[in-house]
């Protein structure tokens, strides 16, 4: 029965995301968003996400914890619709420019790192697209790795992996 859940999974996965890459990115991140906020926030995972919320903030309120649940699903509605758009996205970019989609704050800092010689680590969060990490590559020229956890559907996994062997950057199983 779960194989047959996954095949389902990988092609409305396979569909929605072929979709995304045919919208503009302000379309694909908006209708994301609207998928997450009005569908996705109706399944199972939703009451997960609300009992860690009354683990890690016991004294908000109700109406705090559902704002901040429908964020969530919004925010990874947005991920899910400009993925295909990742490429897009990094072209826009650089220092200390707000026109653009990604304004590289303390590149000077980097910079000086990077000439020094010295390892850098970056800690990300799932706050914004956290794939835009790639964009390291593209700015200052050097080879990143991400560790991240893997997709339990493999179907899912396969796309997401064949999406992302661009050489943007490596990818490390957390296991």
């Amino acid at each position: 029965m779960k194989k047959l859940e996954y095949i389902y999974q990988g092609f409305i996965a396979h569909v929605v995301l072929w979709t995304f890459r045919l919208m503009p990115i302000g379309m694909a991140s908006g209708v994301g968003g609207y998928i997450g906020r009005h569908i996705l926030i109706h399944t199972k995972l939703t009451k997960i996400a609300r009992a860690n919320l009354d683990l890690v903030y016991p004294a908000k309120s109700a109406k705090e914890k559902r704002k901040i649940v429908k964020g969530m699903w919004d925010n990874l509605g947005r991920v899910a619709g400009v993925y295909t758009h990742l490429d897009e996205i990094v072209a826009d970019c650089d220092a200390d420019d707000e026109s653009k989609r990604i304004n590289l704050i303390g590149v000077k800092n980097i910079q000086k790192v990077l000439k020094d010689g010295k390892p850098l680590i970056f800690v990300g969060a799932h706050m914004g697209n956290w794939e835009a990490i790639r964009v390291f590559k593209k700015y200052f020229g050097q080879d990143v790795g991400c560790i991240y956890r893997e997709p339990n559907n493999p179907y899912v996994r396969k796309i997401l992996s064949n999406m992302r062997k661009d050489g943007k950057y490596r990818l490390y199983p957390k296991s």
